[in-house]
């Protein structure tokens, strides 16, 4: 599983980039949300294709029935 990792760049007038790496679909947003509530006032966002993709998951369960 890929690490999820979410960089944040303070510039020195004031702007803010954060990137993240790992998320898959709306859970960057989320997170980035979370994060950034009480910093940031006007948010600009550009999605990376990972937004749009939708998040798979392998826990997958099977049952076994005895007869």
């Amino acid at each position: 599983m890929e690490e999820k990792k979410i960089t944040i760049d303070v510039f020195e007038d004031g702007q803010i980039h954060a990137t993240t790496d790992g998320f898959v679909g709306t859970e960057c947003v989320t997170e980035l949300d979370r994060l950034m509530k009480d910093i940031a006032r006007n948010v600009t966002r550009k999605k990376k294709n990972e937004y749009f993709q939708e998040k798979i998951s392998n826990d997958t369960k099977v049952k076994v029935k005895n007869d």
